[in-house]
């Protein structure tokens, strides 16, 4: 979670996909538990099961109602030792990335969820560059069917089929 000076409340919230590396970036109005995890099952609920397997949080009071993600994505959640930032080190390193286009200093209610997402896209590694995208394609996106362009830089987005719910 990425926290601004001049507001505790309004947050941003990374999620970073372990072997593939994506990130998914929410804004957050409130930093009360049910806000948080209603975005955050909100995004997720349209990813296939092998991209939600497990969930792990830091000890944050606003991921105190995750029993709710592991009922309705039927995945496992793990909370990182108090001060052990490592046990979820793809996290924290994005979140250092991050902080070059969010700075603590900036001002997040003139941040647009849009703009988030532009930004995740940004960060996320092309498919062709990431090792553990290739060995794990035939589970994850087995077809790439949209390119998106977001300034110099396209980005292939996974078929909009292989996003429904195993159950």
């Amino acid at each position: 979670m990425i926290e601004f000076s001049g507001t505790k409340q309004k947050t941003v919230t990374t999620l970073v996909e372990r072997k593939s590396r994506i990130v998914i970036l929410l804004k957050n109005d409130n930093k009360s538990s049910k806000p948080v995890i209603n975005k955050i099952k909100e995004k997720l609920m349209p990813l296939p099961d092998q991209m939600c397997q497990s969930i792990t949080f830091d000890q944050g009071s606003e991921f105190a109602q995750y029993g709710e993600l592991e009922r309705e994505l039927n995945c496992k959640v793990y909370y990182c030792h108090v001060q052990s930032p490592g046990q979820k080190g793809s996290n924290e390193n994005m979140n250092g990335r991050l902080r070059r286009y969010l700075p603590r200093t900036a001002s997040v209610e003139a941040i647009t969820q849009l703009q988030l997402d532009e930004l995740a896209a940004k960060m996320n590694p092309p498919l062709e560059s990431v090792s553990a995208l290739k060995r794990h394609r035939s589970c994850l996106f087995s077809s790439i069917k949209m390119t998106v362009a977001l300034g110099a830089r396209a980005h292939l987005l996974p078929s909009p089929a292989m996003f429904a719910r195993n159950k």
